[in-house]
């Protein structure tokens, strides 16, 4: 019997991504020591940096640099929105804060996984082939992968790393691994419901999970899914325990 082909994603999946969350509080903090906290509050700011990044990321793509400039942009911005000075010795602060926050090491890939994660691939990697398929920029992703445990890495036949997850990346890692005829044994596991859930759908599988994170409800993947056929689960435990359910009842069929 052939195996079943589980594609899965990284960020807010696996592995969470707290450098992200944690620049952005970080350039709140000097904004209120400017005092421009006081005049607009956190969740304004808040709001304006996630939207300044959204139109940001169409034009550049998933890059940390994208997205430590857009912070970079929005602080000069409310500075001179409140005729303050130009804040260069905030955005120096700023700028060194966000380079130590996205520097990756295996220590850090270990307190970065998800409760459950390591069990879940382990267990995912006896009953398919596993494949991570995961968007952003291809060093910084690739350090994230590289820095995992071996007996994780291992578990892997294969890493995709893409700019952007799309339904022609799906379609190229299903045929890559020879399943185009085979979609009613491909998975997709991932947070995202426009680069996991409906990339995926377009490209003909049906059988999908989504972990629902923080990381999930980021703006730019809000969109409502193409099926209400998919299960919605909190972390990688959850959706492997579906999996093996499935593969358990195709083994007595």
């Amino acid at each position: 019997m052939k195996r079943p082909l589980i594609l899965i994603d990284g960020d807010g999946t696996i592995w969470t991504a707290p450098m992200y969350r944690d620049s952005k509080k970080k350039v709140i903090e000097l904004l209120k020591v400017l005092d421009v906290d006081y005049f607009v509050g956190d969740d304004l700011l808040c709001k304006f940096f996630d939207d300044l990044d959204l139109k940001r990321v169409k034009i550049l793509g998933l890059t940390p640099e994208r997205f430590i400039s857009s912070l970079v942009c929005g602080l000069y911005y409310w500075a001179g929105s409140r005729e303050l000075s130009f804040p260069i010795k905030e955005e120096l602060e700023l700028r060194k804060f966000c380079e130590e926050s996205f520097r990756i090491t295996k220590s850090r890939m270990k307190k970065f996984l998800l409760p459950g994660s390591s069990e879940a691939i382990q267990s995912l990697s006896k009953i398919g082939d596993l494949v991570l398929i995961t968007s952003g920029d291809f060093t910084h992703q690739k350090e994230k992968f590289d820095c995992l445990e071996e007996k994780l890495r291992k578990c892997f036949s294969d890493a995709i790393i893409c700019s952007l997850k799309t339904e022609r990346i799906v379609k190229k890692a299903i045929k890559k691994h020879g399943y185009e005829k085979d979609l009613d044994l491909v998975w997709m596991i991932g947070d995202g419901v426009r680069s996991d859930i409906n990339s995926s759908y377009k490209a003909g599988v049906r059988n999908l999970i989504q972990i629902s994170t923080i990381h999930s409800s980021w703006s730019f993947e809000k969109e409502e899914p193409l099926t209400k056929n998919l299960f919605v689960v909190p972390n990688l435990l959850e959706a492997e325990k579906i999996i093996r359910t499935w593969f358990d009842s195709r083994i007595k069929d």
